[in-house]
């Protein structure tokens, strides 16, 4: 199958692409680099599609892979390797596959992106000299920070899956509720309780 590299790089000046004839090279280009999406084409000599989508998964496993090609059997081998897409050639392929690569390199980047996001998060929450805690929507305990034990006396294992509010002073309690309640009905608010 032509390769599409140079109406992909025509087509949207994002798109930078690196073309590799054989699975080892390709392999190879995986251990030197971290490409945002690859694509295969169904003609990939001496391997088969699976055993390649198996190599690239094992130098990212979230990494975009799009087969593109003209075979009938393309989409169900494509989909049975594990393969994020399938385009099949025909009229206006070439177009229809420089939108599948720009789709799926923002949702990969969107993913990398909040797990970065997730992962600093943990780390500020488990380091934190404050108590801190995260709530489920009806108020139980979903992750409560190791300075609980210092500042409480409780283990923080001790207290998931109970209500946050049970160690609310009972004077303070139903004002932190209605708070709650609050910020469960607009999320994207802000509240600041003191209790």
């Amino acid at each position: 199958a032509p390769c599409p590299a140079r109406h992909l790089e025509r087509a949207d000046d994002r798109i930078a692409t690196r073309t590799v004839e054989t699975p080892g090279g390709a392999t190879a280009r995986l251990a030197e680099s971290s490409p945002d999406c690859v694509l295969v084409g169904e003609d990939l000599p001496e391997t088969d599609l699976a055993a390649f989508v198996d190599r690239v998964r094992e130098s990212d496993p979230e990494v975009p892979v799009i087969c593109y090609g003209a075979s009938e059997r393309l989409a169900s081998e494509g989909l049975d390797a594990g393969v994020t897409d399938v385009v099949r050639r025909g009229e206006g392929w070439t177009d229809v596959l420089t939108n599948r690569v720009l789709n799926a390199v923002e949702s990969y980047r969107n993913r990398e992106a909040a797990r970065h996001r997730d992962r600093k998060l943990r780390s500020l929450l488990e380091f934190s000299s404050d108590r801190l805690g995260v709530l489920d929507e009806r108020g139980r305990y979903k992750f409560v920070s190791p300075a609980v034990e210092r500042l409480m006396g409780y283990d923080p294992e001790q207290l998931l899956g109970t209500s946050g509010f049970e160690y609310v002073h009972p004077e303070d309690r139903d004002r932190v509720e209605a708070a709650f309640e609050r910020l469960r009905e607009n999320p994207e608010d802000t509240y600041r309780v003191e209790y």
